[in-house]
């Protein structure tokens, strides 16, 4: 039987830092309010002409593949996952591939918001342990900066996002003890409007009478209900990661860390709280890079990986709450 071995980790995040302070330029909104509510102090945001949803996916797969010592001809497969392509069809993962030199390589592109990244590890731990692919590229890459109303009107939703991508590289192994233990994904379509982006569409009646659905161009936006979103994420997270652990026959001291997507500290320190966990067993960021999405847990392992938190053996557990919803959690022995 195969198994799915972490081989190599990567990140990148762009330079322009945007401070509270110049959040507060762009939305009015009061640094402090902005860190109490959210933990967040900074956030990167993408430079015009020079960082692009796969510009920054291709510096994280570079240092995917220079960590795990291998050639981007290794590569079987990309399971790339986005919900701020470059480009509206065909995906950034389509960009990325031609930019990287993958040519041929077949691609993935998943849409799964903030448990994307999960979702895509699960995809291809199944590739791998079914023996149709030997190693596979997961990348997570978002411009959310692009999405987001830069006035006074963004003023509860933009100080949250920032940009960055995060990659890892699995390969077929033997050993079923440091591996992908197992993966969970879950759905819930019935809040799809509590989180949402949305392109302005004006409806037309043509002459046959057909309602045509036309772009009315402008700005596209992002609403979010904070109290519904709280909510649900403090419930469906621990769910989860229990689920994780129970089905491996474990426990919570188990785990060197957990790895929880930044959305938000409260939602993170809430969970930690219901958890019972020792807040030194999470490893976070969002203080520095705010809420990147699908990319925020990739950043977050490459990060751990390159300050030397964890290291081969380790057992870690890995957590993500998106639009959707969905939500979903993966054990892995590094």
């Amino acid at each position: 039987m195969f198994y799915s071995r972490v081989i190599g980790l990567g990140h990148y995040v762009p330079k322009l830092t945007i401070t509270n302070k110049k959040m507060e330029e762009i939305t009015g909104a009061d640094p402090s309010w902005i860190e109490s509510r959210t933990g967040i102090k900074e956030r990167r945001y993408a430079e015009y002409t020079k960082d692009f949803n796969y510009s920054m996916a291709i510096h994280a797969s570079l240092m995917a593949l220079s960590n795990a010592k291998v050639s981007k001809e290794s590569i079987e497969l990309v399971i790339y996952s986005t919900q701020a392509s470059d480009t509206f069809s065909p995906s950034s993962a389509y960009i990325f591939q031609h930019k990287f030199g993958l040519k041929n390589t077949p691609i993935l592109d998943i849409r799964g918001q903030c448990s994307g990244f999960i979702q895509a590890l699960s995809i291809a731990d199944q590739y791998i342990k079914s023996g149709m692919y030997k190693c596979i590229l997961v990348v997570a890459s978002e411009i959310n900066s692009v999405y987001l109303d830069k006035s006074p009107n963004g003023v509860e939703t933009t100080p949250i996002f920032g940009d960055g991508s995060g990659a890892m590289l699995l390969n077929r192994s033997s050993d079923s003890l440091n591996s992908v233990l197992s993966t969970h994904l879950h759905a819930n379509g019935e809040y799809c409007n509590s989180l949402a982006i949305s392109l302005p569409i004006e409806i037309k009646s043509d002459s046959h009478g057909w309602n045509n659905q036309s772009p009315t161009y402008g700005v596209i936006s992002m609403f979010m209900d904070g109290k519904v979103v709280f909510r649900n994420a403090c419930r469906y997270i621990p769910e989860v990661i229990n689920e994780a652990l129970d089905s491996n026959s474990i426990t919570k001291d188990d785990i060197k860390y957990f790895f929880i997507h930044q959305a938000n500290l409260r939602i993170i320190e809430t969970v930690v709280k219901l958890m019972k966990l020792p807040f030194t067993q999470v490893y976070n960021n969002i203080e520095y890079y705010g809420n990147t999405v699908s990319a925020s847990i990739p950043i977050l392992l490459s990060e751990a990986w390159e300050k030397r938190l964890i290291k081969k053996n380790d057992l870690i557990c890995l957590s993500s709450f998106g639009s959707g919803f969905n939500w979903a959690s993966a054990l892995i022995r590094l």
